[in-house]
């Protein structure tokens, strides 16, 4: 016996036992507990055993509240009206939940906007920092260049002119040393022409001596110092626009890590966003309850209450329903059972397939054919309640048998297979 079964059972004992009713409809069911009782006693002796049980659909469908919050019912199709696939049965309070679904929207808006802002701040970053290294690159290619152009081009010709204006330089002196010794040696006879040329000669010779002496000194600053400092310098230029040209790699890793990041979260946030939204929605949707198939409606078992807490023992228009309870219940009239709480003795008796015959008590002279389809023992019985059941199967549809209705049923125990011995 499945845990439905085992639960309906439970419940048709104590109701029958509490006199509290499956269905709402019909009389009260402590009329019909009453009853049985007095029949099982004369009965239970001879082959004709006779109890009576509640007429309860084979299959229903309950509608429940979906939402994630207590709603009030706006309308509701009357109990015992027979609808068609697709009817609506009940209409609840949206007016919370499309509050909330507007709420919703603005931040599922907000999350899609955040979203576009960290693409749009994705590609700039990635932009920018690529703009950074592509300038980098090229003020570290100008530094290699311009410490080659040093090196190769400016320095050599530097050099040379230096060591140009150094041969230069010395040749003149020599050429100026010469003529003071040729005007030395013709100056013997101390002509004073020739006096006042030899000094002019050696004035000439010192100038000479002085530029090259500066030659020297421009060629030796130039190999020993120049070219280091600048060479040195260069290289520091070199090396400080690869440095530059590393951190701006560095940079736009940093910016499509960030980037990828934050626009991740905000895809998150909108996917939560939306989802939420979703949820919202459907629980609007689930608002109104449709019939999925043809049936009858029928009002649960099940206590309600109004704004002020007053309780309701059926639903009604401004009753409040519970999250995930049910407000009403779709059954299928076309195939109908009977409930029948008996005690253990009996359930012993009887078997499945058994013939039954049934007596609406709604219906006096009516006499309907059903077989048993269940017999199940309740593990462990409440005080007062029944120990086992018996659900009996009516044999073909009756149009004037409704759900909670009242009814007698008959076992010929003389039709049940003898045990072989």
């Amino acid at each position: 016996m499945d845990t439905w079964r085992y639960v309906r059972a439970l419940l048709i004992g104590v109701g029958l036992g509490t006199g509290l009713g499956l269905f709402g409809a019909g009389a009260p069911v402590a009329c019909v507990a009453a009853a049985g009782q007095q029949q099982d006693q004369p009965s239970s002796a001879g082959r004709v055993i006779r109890e009576s049980g509640i007429v309860q659909p084979a299959e229903y469908v309950e509608l429940c509240n979906q939402a994630d919050q207590p709603l009030a019912i706006l309308f509701i199709a009357p109990q015992g009206k027979a609808v068609k696939k697709g009817d609506v049965l009940v209409q609840l309070d949206a007016s919370a939940l499309t509050d909330k679904r507007m709420q919703r929207v603005a931040r599922q808006q907000k999350a899609k906007a955040e979203l576009t802002v960290a693409k749009a701040s994705l590609v700039a970053a990635e932009h920018g920092a690529g703009a950074a290294v592509e300038i980098a690159e090229k003020t570290f290619q100008l530094a290699l260049l311009q410490l080659k152009a040093f090196q190769e081009g400016e320095y050599p010709i530097q050099l040379n002119t230096a060591q140009s204006e150094l041969t230069i330089a010395g040749e003149r002196r020599a050429a100026a040393q010469e003529r003071v010794d040729v005007m030395k040696r013709n100056v013997n006879d101390r002509q004073d022409t020739e006096i006042a040329r030899l000094q002019e000669a050696q004035l000439a010779l010192l100038e000479a001596q002085a530029r090259l002496y500066a030659a020297e000194s421009k060629l030796k600053l130039l190999k020993d110092y120049v070219r280091v400092q600048r060479t040195a310098e260069l290289e520091l230029a070199v090396a400080q626009r690869q440095f530059d040209l590393a951190r701006a790699k560095d940079a736009v890793s940093e910016a499509a890590v960030k980037g990828q990041a934050a626009m991740a979260l905000a895809e998150t946030n909108s996917q939560m966003a939306s989802d939420r939204l979703a949820k919202v929605e459907q629980q609007v949707a689930w608002c109104t309850m449709y019939a999925p198939r043809d049936g009858t409606v029928l009002y649960p078992n099940d206590t309600f209450s109004d704004d002020a807490g007053k309780a309701m023992s059926r639903p009604r228009p401004g009753a409040i329903v519970r999250n995930r309870q049910a407000v009403v219940r779709l059954a299928d009239t076309s195939r109908l059972n009977v409930e029948v709480p008996v005690t253990l003795r009996i359930a012993q008796r009887v078997t499945t397939g058994l013939s039954a015959t049934i007596r609406p008590d709604a219906v006096p002279g009516r006499t309907l054919a059903g077989h048993i389809m269940e017999v199940g023992v309740l593990p462990q019985a409440l005080p007062g309640a029944s120990e086992a059941f018996i659900t009996v199967r009516i044999d073909g549809p009756s149009a004037d048998l409704k759900p909670g209705m009242r009814a007698t049923v008959e076992f010929d125990l003389s039709q049940a297979p003898q045990p072989q011995k």
